[in-house]
């Protein structure tokens, strides 16, 4: 927590800013010849030390006309987010709600990214997702932004990796699970196999939390998409393990129990192994450690038998038993 004294100083330093940006020189940007940023830029120095005035600057920044004016700004936004000592003066700044509308309403690219790209250092902090989710509607702007900018790739991977962020909460959590448009952008990436990692991340993190399963597999085909997903990727690693984790989150829950869940990661456990690497038959350890944990409920296994037969879980026991 930031003291008394400390907040006074930045509410006066936004006034006093007013002054130093009519000064300002015209020219932002850094490039090979000329370093004309006024910001302070040495990442090193903690935002503790940095001139409260820097943080006004960039807050009157963020409102000018000009794009070189934001983005000189958002790159020292980007520093200074990089600390979590720096968010309370942010938020008190109201320079959260400018940084949102620099995503939504920006015809330039390089500021959609770079407010991305602060929103989700910002997005570190529970209070700050709270407050981005709560006062300033963060997710209906990302819903729209992964509609409009559908072909900007690059774009689009920044802003599901904010969403990933904001998912890590459980306040973020909630609020996505129960947010049916961007639960369906989700998915429709992950059928056409666009940005599958950071999608998966936020699936792997709203599956970790076993009372929004439910409202989880309400939606259409999330857990046939991630299933599909998991046996046609099995080469990708990374891919197959974010699936596995997902599937085996949503299998431990006795009161859901996905039969598809069960039935996809036996399928992953009793393939040929034909010469696994490490990192696979880590894979398999984390799958038979689920069934183990279903199986140690009588009405588990009994749930298990029904949808694999008794003659497949004794295949399973003994691939368990061989690992």
């Amino acid at each position: 927590m930031i003291s008394q004294r400390t907040a006074l100083l930045a509410l006066a330093g936004v006034a006093s800013a007013a002054y130093v940006f009519s000064k300002w020189p015209k020219n932002q940007i850094d490039n090979d010849n000329d370093n004309k940023n006024t910001f302070t830029d040495d990442i090193n120095i903690p935002p503790r030390d940095r001139s409260i005035k820097d943080l006004g600057q960039a807050k009157l920044s963020l409102q000018s006309p000009r794009d070189d004016d934001k983005i000189a700004a958002l790159r020292f936004l980007m520093q200074v987010s990089a600390f979590r000592e720096s968010f309370e003066l942010i938020r008190k700044l109201e320079i959260i709600p400018l940084l949102i509308s620099s995503l939504s309403t920006s015809d330039s690219l390089e500021v959609c990214r770079g407010a991305c790209n602060v929103l989700t250092n910002c997005a570190a902090d529970n209070e700050m997702v709270h407050t981005m989710i709560t006062q300033h509607y963060i997710l209906d702007v990302i819903q729209l932004q992964l509609q409009q900018q559908e072909g900007n790739e690059g774009l689009i991977d920044y802003i599901f990796g904010l969403l990933s962020n904001i998912t890590y909460f459980r306040v973020g959590v909630d609020a996505v699970v129960s947010h049916a448009p961007i639960m369906s952008v989700i998915i429709d990436n992950l059928k056409k196999s666009n940005h599958l990692p950071s999608c998966l991340s936020i699936l792997v993190n709203l599956s970790c939390e076993p009372s929004i399963h439910p409202g989880l597999v309400s939606h259409d085909d999330v857990i046939e998409t991630v299933s599909a997903i998991a046996t046609s990727k099995t080469e990708v690693i990374v891919i197959k393990d974010k699936c596995v984790s997902i599937l085996s989150n949503i299998a431990r829950n006795m009161d859901i129990q996905d039969a598809t869940c069960i039935l996809t990661l036996s399928a992953l456990l009793l393939e040929e192994d034909g010469g696994d690497s490490p990192s696979k038959k880590e894979v398999k350890k984390r799958i038979a450690n689920t069934f183990q944990a279903i199986m140690q409920s009588p009405v588990s296994r009994t749930r298990m038998e029904e949808a694999l037969g008794t003659t497949t879980v004794n295949a399973l026991l003994d691939k368990i038993l061989h690992l």
